[in-house]
């Protein structure tokens, strides 16, 4: 199993300050839209929607990819990878 980490700063002193709210905003709207997030995602299309998340179809370097989304609100957006060659999963967290 390989495990990666990335903590990436916010409010460090660049303008505008975001809220708690703003960066939840920006993970929800990633999660329905990654395109403009991921350079390496090329497609998506969100084919099932539920209480407290999404599935969604993307193409991820050229491979086609499955993606079940599970939201907890202002925390975390957690991603499971069930179809393509690259499965496993990937949290995103404030």
């Amino acid at each position: 199993m390989i495990e990666v980490s990335r903590s990436i700063p916010v409010n460090d002193g660049t303008l505008p300050e975001l809220s708690v709210d703003d960066v939840w905003a920006g993970l929800v709207e990633k999660a329905e839209n990654p395109l403009p997030y991921v350079a390496s995602i090329s497609e998506c299309t969100v084919t099932e929607r539920f209480d407290g998340g999404l599935v969604r179809e993307i193409t991820h370097a050229g491979q086609p990819v499955r993606e079940v989304i599970t939201m907890y609100p202002k925390q975390r957006v957690h991603f499971v990878r069930t179809h393509g060659k690259a499965k496993g999963t990937i949290d995103n967290e404030i």
